[in-house]
């Protein structure tokens, strides 16, 4: 069978998307101390906001075109008010331009930048390229070395890692690659694991797999469950509901939340304080986040958790938007029994509680997903519905037909 030509849009569409992802993935690494990135943002977001207007000129299909408009209107307005409107415009309007794109060959992208920037970054740390600039430290309780491996920040390799091993779930690789791929993933997660020190994105990363390999032994379909069919489309609204509730409820004269502050470094109370300091409305904030080594915990703001960041910083609406979205997401692949994938969503939900990923495309391209939402959304609901019938009509169905 041959294979598909790459279309002029398609190619428009991937060299922006490429620069974009290139640009912030390596300002994320220690060249960013090395290198001032400001020009070079600057001269990204024009070269991709040319090449996404010449792809929407360019372009024949405009179905359901009103929604993408109103994605990037509403991130536009929010940009407005925010401190990095370039980063939010370039992601309304990939999300516009990917309406009819393959959303798999958007994760491929993504999967092989994150690949690329991770091994070379690394292979430079330990060639003592970064030697000038490192910011590994040392855990303060026990005197743990955590490497940065290149990067800005020690969570940022494992995060990035996570991120990869996902995609590649996502893309189902051929069956007789799986086992080798599971083997090298869990090795790679375990030697950063004792670089870094991250165990967030360890211990996660290690649970994802172990579910990819009891699904794959046991044949399990978590999915043929009804209360699992109903729940699972809830994970992102109730991962964020808890996030917003214990963070706004955080007191340290409770012991549990005491703990659960000093087990996750101090996020809860630094979400409890942006939410006493940041009213939250329809259009976020201009938060300017303070980091870095060289600033004292007093100066130190910073909030981890990407649904109260999202909620602060950039408001209730966006906020909405990106819950929708990974609710209906989720509901797509539950009726079509992706359980493997499933399990990576769930994980994107529950580490979204503690970590900032959720939001930001160089982790995350499920967030350029709207068009695979649209596109499925009949197809989908025409499952439900035969399902329904069938339960109605006492009609089984071999396993797979449907």
């Amino acid at each position: 069978m041959a294979k598909k030509r790459i279309t002029k849009t398609e190619l428009l569409y991937f060299i922006a998307l490429g620069l974009f992802l290139i640009v912030q993935l390596l300002s994320s690494t220690l060249l960013s101390a090395l290198i001032d990135f400001t020009i070079l943002r600057l001269i990204c977001f024009f070269t991709v906001v040319t090449l996404l207007t010449l792809k929407l000129i360019i372009d024949n299909n405009h179905k359901h075109l009103w929604i993408y408009l109103l994605v990037l209107v509403l991130f536009l307005i929010v940009g407005l008010r925010a401190t990095n409107i370039r980063d939010l415009l370039i992601l309304g309007f990939l999300t516009l331009e990917a309406r009819n794109i393959e959303f798999r060959k958007i994760v491929k992208v993504d999967v092989a930048l994150i690949g690329m920037v991770l091994l070379i970054t690394c292979l430079l740390f330990f060639m003592g390229a970064y030697n000038s600039v490192d910011t590994s430290t040392v855990r303060a309780g026990d005197l743990t070395k955590r490497l940065s491996l290149g990067f800005g920040w020690t969570t940022y390799a494992p995060n990035y890692f996570m991120s990869f091993v996902i995609g590649v779930i996502f893309l189902k690789p051929k069956r007789k690659y799986k086992w080798i791929l599971i083997t090298c993933a869990a090795l790679i997660n375990y030697i950063l694991y004792i670089a870094t020190d991250t165990k967030a994105a360890y211990y996660e990363t290690f649970v994802l797999l172990i579910i990819v390999i009891f699904m794959d032994i046991f044949k399990i379909r978590l999915t043929k469950y009804k209360i699992v069919r109903i729940v699972l489309p809830l994970v992102y609204v109730l991962c964020g509901a808890f996030a917003i509730w214990i963070s706004l409820n955080f007191t340290n004269s409770n012991p549990i939340m005491r703990a659960i502050n000093e087990f996750t470094t101090y996020r809860l109370s630094l979400a409890h304080h942006a939410l006493e300091v940041y009213s939250v409305g329809l259009w976020g904030n201009p938060v300017e986040w303070i980091t870095g080594s060289a600033v004292g915990w007093n100066a130190y703001f910073y909030v981890d958790s990407s649904y109260i960041q999202i909620l602060i910083q950039y408001g209730i609406l966006v906020y909405a938007y990106v819950i929708i979205l990974f609710t209906i997401l989720i509901r797509h692949y539950v009726y079509r029994n992706e359980n493997a994938f499933l399990a990576c969503l769930i994980i994107i939900a529950v580490h979204s509680i503690t970590d900032p990923q959720l939001f930001n495309l160089a982790y995350n391209p499920f967030l350029l997903s709207l068009g695979l939402v649209l596109k499925e959304w009949k197809s989908t609901t025409d499952i439900i519905r035969c399902r329904q019938y069938q339960r109605v009509k006492n009609i089984k169905v071999p396993r797979g037909v449907i």
